[in-house]
């Protein structure tokens, strides 16, 4: 019975160490600084500003202030 507790630990902690490892791997890669992308946006203005105040006042509501 101890033998497999114990077989058990050390699979349990092999598994969380390989999982570490692929989180540093996957995340700490960076992309090449001369590699950026640039995007253009435009935006459109609204007429009434009814309907603006209404996105941003409900917004408002929700953050419990």
């Amino acid at each position: 019975m101890r033998l497999m507790r114990k077989l058990l630990a050390i699979a349990m902690l092999a598994a969380l160490a390989t999982t570490v490892a692929f989180a540093v791997i996957g995340c700490g890669q960076q992309t090449p600084a001369t590699e950026t992308t640039t995007t253009t946006t435009t935006t459109t203005t609204e007429t009434s500003s009814g309907e603006m105040m209404g996105d941003t006042a409900m917004a408002d509501t929700t953050m419990g202030h």
